[in-house]
């Protein structure tokens, strides 16, 4: 077969560093590896900045996200690495001490890829046990965690130890391995399964919690996009199929190996998917400013996860009432070695009171009121004690919306 002829390259311009050709269809792959990498990258720092700026703190779900990262952009490597030492081109045109090699590469490949998708599962089930403080929910994200755990173990074993113990990587067509196809089906056939469990855990974790309809789809959405890799892990099978039963699995593998990338790059990024409201939030209004002072809220339906999938509250204490509202808190250690303090307040029936001290042992709606008048040294104490006399009594009320944010 003769070698196919290029344009010439015109002056002053570098030469491609992958050109495809009838025969070789190499930069296919190179293409989506690399595209999945950039995603890869970029969604790992838009996680980074999230949690250090709006929903943090960083935890365990972000720990595992931060792995199957790296090992995500390693499989991702080894694949272009494939590729320098022949696979995607025509098995003649391989020499043989390179296509060892490149048969080597896609069976570490295939091993990290088992790794990466299982560590972005896990990821999220750590975010489901981040989001809700519930046993239900606990239970049900532990067991998603423990079924991607055998699915693992097992999926490796089937992946690792093939056909021939001493050259594995050898095994890839029908062949040299009839069971590798069978072993693929069903790791993709529970693959799908997890991805499953993973979304209606979604329709699980909203089904209790009193929130708007609109807020719940938001939610379920975030972790239904997830939903294409079943359709990524499908077309990986189907063209794996047309692989298997060839005698030239480099060059027709090509669209197994890109389909393979494609997987990877959408599993990764998709765990952060829910993280990512608090981000686009602040991009996208308020002309970038970062959320302002949140409320707190201890109720059922304002737990720690819903309100940290919303990022922080961007309702101020400014808006709360007619005026302008401002908390302090001060801490009891302030108030140490300090016998007098000198605090004025608003003139109450014309006088204005000079109080002797300003407790800061707690923060409450409930005001302790002191004598606004001078004692002597042998003066008691006027605190109220809990008592109703000279007690200023101001009602508040708040309207806090629950809600949880992508």
């Amino acid at each position: 077969m003769s070698a196919p002829t290029h344009a010439p390259v015109p002056s002053g311009q570098a030469a491609p560093f992958l050109i495809a050709n009838p025969t070789d269809h190499s930069p296919d792959i190179v293409l989506v590896a690399a595209t999945g990498i950039a995603l890869i990258l970029l969604t790992f720092v838009i996680r980074i900045y999230i949690r250090f700026n709006f929903s943090g703190p960083w935890l365990g779900d972000d720990t595992v996200f931060a792995f199957a990262t790296v090992v995500a952009l390693a499989q991702s490597s080894v694949v272009c690495v494939s590729v320098h030492h022949g696979w995607g081109r025509v098995i003649e045109g391989i020499d043989p001490f390179n296509l060892v090699s490149a048969e080597k590469l896609v069976y570490a490949a295939d091993i990290l890829y088992i790794v990466t998708l299982a560590l972005s599962k896990h990821s999220l089930d750590l975010l489901f046990i981040r989001l809700s403080p519930y046993k239900k929910h606990l239970q049900a994200a532990k067991c998603i965690r423990y079924f991607v755990l055998v699915w693992t173990i097992a999926s490796l074993g089937a992946i690792s130890l093939r056909c021939h113990i001493r050259n594995p990587w050898t095994d890839i067509t029908s062949d040299q391995c009839p069971s590798m196809l069978v072993r693929w089906q069903v790791i993709t056939a529970f693959n799908i399964i997890s991805e499953v469990a993973i979304f209606g855990m979604s329709f699980f974790l909203v089904a209790g919690v009193r929130m708007p309809l609109s807020q719940k789809a938001i939610v379920i959405a975030a972790f239904g996009i997830r939903l294409p890799t079943i359709i990524f892990c499908v077309l990986r099978i189907h063209f794996f199929f047309r692989a298997f039963f060839t005698t030239d699995p480099s060059f027709d593998g090509v669209f197994f190996s890109a389909w393979t990338q494609v997987e990877i790059a959408f599993s990764v990024v998709t765990a952060t998917t829910p993280c990512l409201k608090p981000f686009m939030s602040t991009i996208s209004t308020n002309w970038g400013e970062q959320p302002k002072t949140e409320f707190t809220d201890s109720s059922p339906s304002g737990s720690y996860g819903l309100r940290d999938l919303f990022g922080k509250s961007n309702k101020s204490a400014s808006n709360v009432s007619q005026g302008t509202f401002h908390q302090n808190k001060v801490e009891p250690e302030q108030l140490e070695g300090q016998d007098n303090w000198n605090i004025n307040y608003e003139p109450v029936h014309g006088n204005t009171m000079n109080h002797r001290m300003l407790r800061g042992d707690s923060v409450s709606h409930t005001a302790t009121v002191m004598h606004g008048f001078p004692l002597g040294d042998d003066g008691v104490s006027t605190r109220s004690n809990d008592s109703q006399q000279m007690i200023i009594r101001k009602e508040r009320t708040y309207t806090v919306e629950h809600g949880i944010a992508l």
